[in-house]
């Protein structure tokens, strides 16, 4: 912990290890805009601050780490709370830069929040799809037994395996459906 002699806030520099020493981080890189630099940190500092940001895995009310070991929305608000209130008063980071991670946390967001309706929308379709089948005859071949199923439809089943079609008291999934209908038309 550093002390600010203007303020005298205290603000942190453990957060990655030897900071006010950008000669032990890798080369910097250039930002698009060619007005910055930021050296290329490795994983052990990332993990560093982090850590230092209280982003450890089960510190939230959920995981915080999203697949791939990427830093879910929670622990990036925290790490981004903890990097505002840490910094050197007399050396402000620069307001784009946050600027530009509220942005890209946002994009991220509403794409999962997109991915998140259409994954809701699929399920409306499948329900609804088996909601037609009501009363038809229809032909399936189970996928886990490999046997020939045939017969009315007489309930839908919404469960946790999905939405799956009655068929005379055997489930079927609806990716097992083969025909829906009587059958061929005949001629007259």
């Amino acid at each position: 912990m550093a002390v600010s002699p203007v303020s005298g806030g205290v603000f942190m520099d453990q957060a990655i290890p030897g900071i006010t020493d950008i000669s032990s981080l890798a080369a910097p890189v250039n930002n698009p805009l060619g007005t910055k630099t930021f050296p290329n940190l490795t994983p052990a500092q990332s993990a560093a601050n982090a850590n230092a940001a209280g982003a450890t895995p089960g510190s939230s009310s959920t995981s915080s780490t999203a697949p791939g070991g990427a830093l879910d929305k929670t622990a990036f608000l925290q790490l981004l709370v903890k990097e505002m209130t840490n910094q050197d008063p007399m050396n402000p980071a620069d307001s784009t830069q946050f600027v530009a991670q509220l942005a890209q946390f946002s994009t991220l967001e509403q794409m999962q929040n997109v991915n998140d309706g259409i994954g809701k929308l699929q399920s409306s379709f499948q329900e609804a799809e088996a909601r037609g089948m009501l009363g038809i005859p229809i032909t399936a071949v189970n996928s886990t037994t490999g046997k020939n199923v045939s017969g009315t439809v007489d309930k839908i089943l919404l469960g946790s395996s999905g939405i799956q079609v009655d068929v005379s008291g055997t489930p079927v999934d609806l990716t097992d459906i083969t025909a829906v209908g009587a059958g061929p038309a005949t001629g007259p």
